[in-house]
C-alpha cells in the first residue's frame, strides 16, 4: 500500500469512477451527452465543491471550476469524460483528474500574489463515434457548431434529442444559432489551456519515457474507396490491385517525403461489410491500424509454398498467422497485427503491426508465383470488387495535401494497370494544427528539466479538444503520458498510477509559474 498521497488520491478517484458506465466486460460506455457522461461530471463537480472552486457551465454542458482569486484572466486545464461505447477509462479522464489534482496542489501552497486564475474544464461529448463529430463541447463553446449537426444520430437518437433530454432545450438553440455559447468577453478572458492525455501509441513506452510534449497535431483526410473489376476487362483482379496500390503507396510515402516532412497513410478497413458479427475484422476502423486481415483460397486448400510466404511476410511486419480452415473446397488464413491509432502510431515496424500492409504483400508474393490464385480478401460484397478506406494524417496541410494528390493519382493508374476502375469520394478533411503554443511548450520543458523527469517531442496523431481549443487562437498545450501498448477505446486501455502523478506534477509545476509571472504569447498566439 502506497504512502504517496497523490497516488491515494489518484486511486480513490478511480475507485469513483469505476462504478460509472461499467460494462460487463470491463469496459466503458459514458457516450457524449448521456446520463453516465453527466454523472461522471457531477463526480468532479462535488470533488471541486469540496476543494473551493467556484463552477459555472455553459449552455452545451460544459463545466468550469475556477480558483476563487480575483485575477481577470484564467488558465483552463482538463478535458473530457465520455468514452466510445465499451472503452476505457483513461482515454480523456486521466487529463480531468490531473487538472484536478494540479490545482489542488496549487490551492495547497497558493501563491501570495496570482496573477491568473486557474479553471478545471470537462468538456462535454469529445468522442466523434456517438454522432460522427468530434469535439462537441469545445467547438460550441469556442467555434460554434452547425445546425445541421442536430441532425447527426448514434442510430438510437438525434444530437437533438440527446441535447434536449440531458442538457435542455436552449442548448438546442445555442446550436441553431451557429455562433459559440462563450460569449467574446469570456473567450478573451482564457488566457490558455492546457491537456494531459494517454499517448494512444507506443513511442513513450517504448522508449520509457514519461513525458511527451506534443508539438503538433495532425490533420486527417479520410477517403471511402471501391475497386471494380472493369467489364471490358475479365481477367482484372480487384484483390490484387488492392495489394499493388497499398503496398506501392507505402512505399512511395517513404520515397518522396523529405526528412522534415510528416504524413501517415492507413489502410485500416478492406472489405469488412459482410464479417460476421463476432468477427475480429468488426474491430476494422478507419482511424485505426488494421489489427487483423484474412486470406481466403476459393476451390482448394492453400499450397504447402504459402506457408513459407506467410512465415516471412509476419517477420517482415511484425505480425503473426495462423490458419482458419482447410477443407477440399476452401481454406482460409489471418494475419494478427495490433489494432492501433491510425494517427497516433509512427510509421514503420517497430510501432505499427499492419495486418493489412501484410495481407498485400502476402497478396502479391502468392500472386507471382502462382498467377491465377483465387485469392479473396477478408468478406468483399463479390468477388469482383474490393472496397477500403485512405487514410492520410500530417501536421502540415499543403505538404499532406500536395502527397495525397500524388499518391491518389498513383492509385488509379496502378488499378487501370490491374484491368480496375478505381471510386474515390472524400469522407472527411480536418486541417491540422501546424505548431501548439511555443511558450508553453517551453514551460512544460523547464518543468520536467527543474523536476528532473525525461521527456521528449512528438506530433499527436489523435485530435484533441486541445486542437479545438487551439483553432480558436487560444494558446494551448498538450502533454502525453504512456499508456500500456498504445491501447486506447479499449476495455485494456491502461496508464499506470505512477505515470499519472508525474504528469500532475508536470502540470503543478507548470502551473506554478504561471501564476507568478503571465504568459507571454507572441502575437501569432493571443486570442484576438
Amino acid at each position: 500500500m502506497t504512502t504517496d498521497p497523490l497516488l491515494q488520491r489518484i486511486r480513490a478517484h478511480y475507485d469513483s469512477l469505476n462504478t460509472i458506465g461499467r460494462t460487463a466486460d470491463g469496459g466503458f460506455t459514458r457516450l457524449a451527452f448521456s446520463q453516465e457522461e453527466s454523472a461522471a461530471h457531477d463526480y468532479f463537480s462535488q470533488q471541486a465543491h469540496l476543494l473551493g472552486l467556484i463552477e459555472k457551465r455553459d449552455d452545451i454542458g460544459n463545466r468550469y471550476f475556477l480558483t476563487p482569486w480575483s485575477c481577470e484572466k484564467h488558465v483552463l486545464i482538463g478535458s473530457h469524460l465520455d468514452t466510445v461505447r465499451n472503452g476505457g477509462n483513461y482515454d480523456g479522464v486521466v487529463g480531468v483528474l490531473a487538472g484536478f489534482e494540479a490545482i489542488r496542489l496549487l490551492l495547497e501552497n497558493p501563491p501570495a500574489h496570482p496573477t491568473l486564475n486557474f479553471g478545471l474544464v470537462i468538456w462535454r461529448g469529445e468522442e466523434s463515434a456517438p454522432f460522427g463529430r468530434p469535439t462537441l463541447g469545445s467547438t460550441c463553446a469556442l467555434l460554434g457548431l452547425r445546425a445541421e449537426d442536430l441532425k447527426r444520430s448514434d442510430g438510437a437518437r438525434t444530437l437533438a434529442d440527446a441535447l434536449r433530454k440531458e442538457i435542455g432545450p436552449n442548448a438546442v438553440e445555442v446550436v441553431l444559432g451557429e455562433t459559440p455559447c462563450l460569449q467574446q468577453q469570456e473567450r478573451q478572458k482564457i488566457s490558455g489551456f492546457l491537456e494531459i492525455h494517454i499517448e494512444q501509441s507506443t513511442v513513450l513506452e517504448t522508449q520509457k519515457v514519461p513525458i511527451g510534449i506534443v508539438t503538433s497535431i495532425r490533420g486527417p483526410i479520410r477517403y471511402s474507396a471501391t475497386l471494380h473489376r472493369n467489364s471490358s476487362e475479365p481477367e482484372g483482379k480487384p484483390t490484387l490491385a488492392f495489394a499493388r496500390i497499398l503496398h506501392t503507396l507505402s512505399h512511395s510515402l517513404s520515397r518522396i517525403l523529405l526528412p522534415h516532412e510528416d504524413l501517415l497513410l492507413t489502410c485500416g478497413v478492406a472489405s469488412t461489410e459482410k464479417a460476421s458479427p463476432h468477427s475480429p475484422l468488426r474491430s476494422c476502423g478507419g482511424t485505426t491500424i488494421s489489427g487483423y486481415s484474412e486470406l481466403h483460397w476459393e476451390g482448394s486448400p492453400f499450397p504447402e509454398e504459402c506457408e513459407y510466404i506467410f512465415s516471412n511476410v509476419c517477420e517482415e511486419f511484425g505480425v503473426q498467422w495462423q490458419y482458419l480452415s482447410t477443407t477440399p473446397s476452401h481454406s482460409s488464413m489471418a494475419f494478427m497485427g495490433r489494432f492501433d491509432h491510425s494517427g497516433a502510431t509512427p510509421m514503420g515496424i517497430n510501432y505499427r503491426k499492419d495486418a493489412n500492409l501484410a495481407a498485400s504483400a502476402a497478396i502479391l508474393r502468392i500472386m507471382e508465383k502462382f498467377p491465377e490464385a483465387p485469392l479473396i480478401l477478408n468478406a468483399p460484397n463479390d468477388k469482383t470488387s474490393v472496397s477500403f478506406l485512405l487514410e492520410f494524417r500530417g501536421n502540415d496541410k499543403s505538404v499532406r495535401d500536395k502527397h495525397v494528390e500524388t499518391l491518389l493519382l498513383e492509385a488509379n493508374t496502378i488499378a487501370i494497370q490491374s484491368g480496375c476502375q478505381l471510386n474515390i469520394e472524400l469522407m472527411a478533411d480536418i486541417d491540422p494544427i501546424p505548431s501548439l503554443s511555443p511558450d508553453l511548450q517551453n514551460r512544460i520543458q523547464s518543468a520536467c528539466r527543474d523536476l528532473k523527469i525525461s521527456h521528449c517531442s512528438l506530433p499527436s496523431g489523435a485530435l484533441h479538444d486541445a486542437a479545438t481549443v487551439a483553432m480558436a487562437q487560444i494558446p494551448s498545450a498538450l502533454i502525453f503520458i504512456p499508456c500500456r501498448e498504445g491501447l486506447s477505446h479499449n476495455p485494456k486501455e491502461h496508464a499506470n498510477n505512477e505515470d499519472i502523478a508525474i504528469g500532475i506534477r508536470v502540470l503543478h509545476q507548470v502551473l506554478g509559474t504561471m501564476a507568478i509571472q503571465e504568459p507571454s504569447f507572441t502575437e501569432r498566439e493571443v486570442f484576438a
